[in-house]
């Protein structure tokens, strides 16, 4: 549990092999301590990463279940369709790269109670995926495929 630490400097966050629950939200310095990683293959189920500037992040095969992103700035993240688990991830109200999903194909995917209000979805074909108690209300929705 780290929130409303300062974490000026830290390096080698990524890393670590498994970040399951920790939390890095409120953070008063080192907001930025996971920019433009790659955190490939790892597991973060349950983390806390409220607020963080996560561009250029590459979650290509993340365990991202039950991820708090909410409010995260997340220019050029890459492979959030390229990971099986996003149930519960929550990337509502998101400051910046709120079209990270938009034409994506995230069929068969389990997407069960994720939060992706205000996305930019337009495009994105959800055939066979898991949506159960998904939040997408205030999302762009042009052209999104497998909803019915």
């Amino acid at each position: 549990y780290m929130s409303g630490c300062i974490l000026d400097r830290v390096s080698g966050v990524d890393q670590a092999k498994r970040l399951d629950g920790i939390d890095l939200s409120n953070l008063e310095q080192g907001w930025d301590v996971l920019r433009g990683k790659s955190l490939t293959g790892k597991s973060l189920k349950g983390a806390n990463l409220h607020g963080l500037d996560l561009s250029g992040c590459d979650f290509t095969g993340a365990d991202l279940s039950n991820v708090n992103m909410r409010g995260c700035w997340m220019n050029g993240v890459r492979g959030l369709d390229e990971t099986e688990r996003l149930d519960g991830i929550n990337l509502s109200h998101l400051e910046g790269g709120r079209s990270i999903l938009r034409g994506k194909s995230l069929t068969g995917k389990s997407l069960k109670g994720a939060k992706l209000g205000h996305l930019d979805l337009s495009g994105c074909d959800f055939t066979g995926a898991d949506l159960s108690n998904v939040n997408m209300s205030g999302c762009r929705m042009e052209g999104v495929r497998g909803l019915t």
